[in-house]
């Protein structure tokens, strides 16, 4: 077996070289002929090219375990040449078959069963794929064109490493190709992957599912199509990106959707006055007025939202009917007078957990953030100080001043 260890700036010619190894040991991963390859190769490359050989060969034994492993260091030198040379990524890319073979290797363990060996040789050869795509705009589609189908097999690769590695080359091509970030918008299982990685703390699916969201028309297109769970999360996410100082810019017009989707379904929070929630449809509709709560106060969102007169009327009469059925006896919409009554216990834990807890907050706050510097929104909602609870106090005052500002009286 050959290892080889870089010693100098990596040629084009030896570029071909290693991709021809990676094109024999793509043959049932057979080391033996892969082997005799590269030996044939190097005498050939010596009197080509004399002392260009960037790596010397160190032998090993001829078995299953030494072929992977061969391919792993001939993808980990393939690796390392691109990193900072777009000549090379360009040369791989358009010079070699190693793309190719990359692709075939990858898809022969992916379909073998797994061990170490198999999972390492997965890991660096997704890196390889990688460097060869980051900030270079003509490696990115034809990366795609030959790659997309074992890229997205790797996206649900067991191994938690070798899912990132995929969703790093995959976020990398979607950020630099338009074109190709258009053709996968529709693409429901990916964006399925993607958050099931990103619930792992998997940083670029994060990055991914950011960078989709931030496109036109795509919450609207994808939002209905995935499972209550997975609807919480891009609900967590975009509220984490408008709340934040976050570089990602979510379209108005997928606020306006939330918005859309909060007003038809806003009413079965109500049913959970004294219940116990049997769904996530009640947490979906209080994270999506929380996320429009805190859209409102934005100024990118706010002048939209403050046309929108039937999410003002939605609001104001979702908290007079939450605040007349708190007080018709204890249950979840029932005003909490005391903070310290919150400190976290196991007979708290369900109050802190339910979709009513914060939701009469949210509402006030939302509601003086319509009404702020808007006096036709000022003259549709009446005075909220009438409200009692240690919790909401802040943002009713916020509300009241929001509601008189600029009022002639």
């Amino acid at each position: 077996m050959f290892f080889f260890c870089f010693r100098k700036r990596v040629t084009v010619e030896v570029l071909g070289i290693l991709s021809q190894v990676l094109q024999a040991s793509a043959v049932e991963l057979n080391f033996d002929t892969a082997a005799e390859t590269v030996t044939n190769l190097e005498n050939v490359s010596v009197d080509a090219i004399g002392n260009q050989l960037p790596f010397r060969p160190i032998v090993f034994g001829n078995c299953e375990t030494d072929a992977v492993a061969a391919i792993t260091e001939t993808f980990r030198a393939l690796r390392n040449s691109c990193v900072g040379e777009p000549k090379n990524q360009r040369a791989i890319t358009e010079e070699t078959v190693a793309v190719e073979e990359t692709c075939n290797i990858l898809n022969i363990l992916t379909s073998q069963q797994s061990n170490q060996n198999h999972v390492t040789c997965l890991r660096v050869g997704t890196q390889f794929l990688g460097n060869l795509v980051v900030n270079n705009k003509e490696t990115q589609p034809i990366i795609w064109n030959k790659c997309s189908s074992v890229l997205l097999s790797l996206l649900k690769h067991e191994d938690e490493k070798v899912a990132n590695y995929s969703s790093m080359v995959i976020y990398n091509i979607l950020l630099g190709c338009p074109n190709i970030s258009k053709a996968v918008e529709d693409y429901k299982e990916m964006l399925e992957t993607l958050i099931d990685h990103a619930m792992k703390d998997s940083e670029f699916a994060m990055f991914t599912i950011e960078l989709l969201l931030s496109k036109e028309g795509y919450l609207p297109m994808m939002y209905g199509k995935l499972d209550n769970t997975h609807q919480l999360f891009l609900l967590e996410a975009l509220h984490s990106i408008i709340s934040t100082d976050s570089t990602t810019q979510i379209p108005v017009s997928s606020v306006k959707f939330l918005s859309e989707q909060f007003k038809v379904r806003s009413d079965c929070i109500l049913k959970t006055c004294k219940t116990d929630v049997e769904s996530l449809e009640p947490a979906e509709v209080s994270k999506q007025l929380q996320l429009l709560a805190t859209a409102s106060a934005c100024s990118d969102y706010r002048s939209e939202l403050q046309s929108d007169k039937s999410l003002l009327i939605t609001c104001a009469m979702l908290l007079r009917s939450i605040h007349s059925l708190g007080k018709l006896d204890e249950n979840h919409f029932s005003a909490i007078q005391k903070l310290a009554s919150l400190s976290i216990s196991d007979q708290n834990l369900d109050i802190l957990e339910h979709p009513a807890f914060g939701f009469k907050s949210s509402l006030v706050q939302i509601l003086g953030n319509l009404c702020w510097k808007h006096l036709g929104n000022q003259n549709e909602v009446s005075c909220v100080s009438s409200y009692n609870s240690s919790i909401e106090n802040n943002y009713v005052a916020c509300a009241i001043r929001s509601t008189c500002k600029r009022e002639l009286h």
